[in-house]
């Protein structure tokens, strides 16, 4: 595989014991959400696909929330506010469903195609020694990116080898975090509450909850 921008992104990502692909991913779509509030907010087209998609999903609404911008938000929900009191006003049967939950909103679309971007790249560029050891060193695949990596590689000729290479070296990673957890544990214990906890043993407890729900906000 040629060793292209892609390559180097997930090289550099592979660090502080993350998922590279959660990283980049919250990344782009961290940088749309910004540019979307600064230049796209009164796109008429934009915000009339934000209407028929009845908003946003609750993981990116949140984090949107958490740029500001009450400008913004004020017109977008304006919006969406007027669309639901029609709705109410329609007596149309089923008309307040969509609200049950909305499940994909515009920055999962940009989250779904840094994914399909950065899946196949990732499992690619496993089969040079230099990512692999960058990854064996910092990063960290959690466990939805690691499946959905074992599935592409089901579908790909001669990627099973480097899958079993992927899956070893991410076992590894899970072992240590593992040990860390119990090492909490143990040191709950009255007899060894006086033990100072290592830098990873403080992260570990909220690094396994990454590692189960990734940070894309896609699979909820």
């Amino acid at each position: 595989m040629p060793k292209d921008t892609v390559y180097y992104e997930l090289l550099e990502a592979c660090t502080d014991g993350q998922c590279p692909i959660c990283l980049l991913t919250s990344s782009h779509v961290a940088q749309m959400m910004k540019g979307f509030l600064y230049s796209s907010v009164t796109d008429p087209s934009r915000r009339e696909k934000i209407k028929r998609q009845h908003g946003f999903c609750g993981f990116h609404s949140r984090q949107l929330l958490e740029l500001g911008d009450p400008l913004a938000h004020a017109i977008l929900y304006s919006d969406l506010l007027n669309q639901a009191i029609k709705e109410l006003d329609s007596g149309r049967k089923g008309a307040l469903k969509v609200y049950e939950g909305q499940e994909h909103c515009l920055f999962c679309e940009t989250a779904e195609d840094c994914e399909r971007l950065y899946l196949p790249a990732f499992l690619e560029g496993f089969a040079h020694t230099e990512f692999a050891e960058s990854y064996q060193a910092g990063g960290m695949l959690c466990l939805p990116h690691l499946a959905k990596i074992a599935a592409l590689a089901g579908r790909q000729h001669g990627r099973q080898a480097v899958f079993e290479r992927l899956k070893d070296a991410t076992a590894a990673h899970y072992q240590r975090l593992n040990h860390d957890l119990l090492e909490i544990q143990r040191k709950h214990d009255y007899r060894f509450q006086g033990e100072a906890w290592t830098d990873s043993e403080r992260e570990a407890w909220k690094k396994v909850v990454s590692l189960f729900n990734d940070q894309t906000g896609l699979r909820r």
